[in-house]
């Protein structure tokens, strides 16, 4: 009798153990075809498997892990928060899924710019596990919000305190240290990105801006020119790569870069000309002469003094079409020209030039002067220039050194001495030797504003 009641008892133990057993395993089987649902990408379905599965099992935490991440994924953030929600409060979760639960919350609220229950909830998550990066992290972007650098700086360096490779959180140091000019920080963090890895373009542009304002310009075109992706960066990625091919006089590489520079619509008028002249030189040096005489003539129509483009523009002319060349000098004479038409000229020099017209210092029948100045500077500070326009047809050493005198008298070191007529020789020589002292006779009138004709 014993042992038939003790033989019963324990084929019912087995059946129980054995539908236990069936139970748990055919529940299992739910969750893994939910997440290889997943990783086909049929979310809708493992969605659906997981919800029913996760209402039978609270307590498999692998699984509301999965769930929350695909509500994440969803932008369903309020259930994703309910399931981390659920972990943290779970006594089946062990302290690195608590952790991570806190970390998922901490990146929620700093979403939702709710960083004060960031906050709360990053201390909670670091109480559980210190070493969670994730919440060092966004710990450290909310405090540069926060405008507290200090905090934020601290944050970033208990991440790489725990894991060196953290590469957001190299970069935001060496933002912070650009924005503080500690550029030997900067660049040591921005270096140990590229140790890491070599294809960061961010860290590979930040660290050439970097050598570019330190004046090391070999270095920072050769950090450009293994940029792979310049999108958003051409204007300084093609100045200092021009800068650098112009200095070791590689023409062939300045001429590709000026030209993409010069595609681009959006460029201040300084840079434009600097391209525009530049590039004319590479034209002129490779027997182009023509494409190079448009640019030079483009330039002087900007700035009819920058650098020597009348000179270029002239020797073009007269090499290209002499006789043309010879015929425009021949007709070249202000000698009739009225009183009026003499001040409209040097006022309209003063405008093709470049300059702003600033208050007028003399004005006769032979002469007229004024101060002018810079309308276009890269540097922000704008040079002044005695201007003096006369109607002499010759102009010897004697005119220019009262025309120096009247520039030490004005308290001006810059001065543009222009004639309607032609400098003697020893007048030609005699300027040379002086610093800031520019001049132009007829045939650069005539090129700036034109033959004047007077009405009869």
């Amino acid at each position: 009798m014993n042992i038939l009641f003790f033989l019963m008892l324990t084929i019912i133990v087995f059946l129980l153990v054995l539908i236990g057993t069936f139970v748990y395993f055919g529940r299992k089987v739910v969750f893994i075809d939910a997440l290889e649902l997943y990783r086909k990408g049929q979310e809708e379905e493992a969605l659906d498997k997981l919800k029913s599965y996760v209402m039978t099992k609270k307590n498999d935490i692998k699984a509301k892990e999965l769930l929350a991440k695909i509500y994440m994924e969803r932008g369903e953030i309020q259930n994703a928060l309910k399931e981390y929600v659920g972990i943290t409060l779970s006594s089946a979760s062990n302290v690195i899924e608590k952790s991570y639960a806190y970390s998922a919350m901490v990146k929620i609220y700093f979403q939702e710019k709710n960083f004060t229950k960031a906050i709360a909830a990053a201390g909670s998550g670091l109480k559980y596990n210190k070493e969670n990066v994730d919440i060092y992290y966004h710990l450290g972007k909310i405090y540069l919000i926060m405008d507290k650098e200090r905090r934020a700086s601290r944050m970033f360096n208990e991440v790489l305190k725990y894991d060196r490779t953290h590469l957001a959180s190299r970069m935001e140091l060496a933002n912070m240290h650009i924005k503080e000019k500690n550029f030997t920080k900067a660049r040591f963090q921005l270096k140990k990105v590229l140790e890491t890895e070599q294809e960061n373009d961010d860290a590979r542009y930040r660290l050439g801006e970097i050598y570019y304002a330190e004046d090391s310009l070999e270095e920072a075109a050769l950090e450009f020119e293994n940029l792979k992706n310049i999108d958003g960066r051409e204007n300084l990625y093609y100045r200092v790569l021009s800068e650098y091919y112009l200095k070791i006089k590689n023409l062939d590489r300045l001429e590709n870069v000026l030209e993409k520079m010069l595609e681009k619509q959006e460029l201040f008028h300084d840079l434009k000309i600097w391209i525009q002249y530049n590039l004319a030189n590479i034209y002129e040096i490779k027997e182009r002469y023509e494409e190079a005489l448009e640019l030079y003539k483009a330039v002087k129509d900007k700035n009819a003094r920058y650098k020597d483009v009348e000179e270029r523009v002239k020797n073009l002319m007269k090499f290209l079409s002499p006789e043309e060349f010879k015929a425009i000098l021949h007709e070249i004479d202000f000698s009739e020209m009225t009183h009026d038409d003499f001040i409209s000229t040097a006022k309209t020099m003063i405008e093709k030039m470049g300059m702003l017209f600033n208050y007028q210092i003399e004005e006769n029948s032979k002469i007229f002067s004024a101060v002018i100045s810079d309308k276009y500077s890269m540097s922000g500070s704008k040079t002044k220039y005695l201007f003096l326009i006369t109607r002499n047809s010759e102009v010897s050493p004697r005119d220019l050194q009262k025309f120096l005198d009247k520039m030490s008298d004005n308290k001006i070191d810059n001065g543009i001495y222009v004639t309607l007529g032609e400098y003697t020789d020893s007048a030609i020589e005699f300027a040379g030797n002086i610093e800031g002292l520019e001049i132009l006779d007829k045939v650069h009138v005539h090129d700036i504003v034109g033959q004047i004709e007077s009405e009869e």
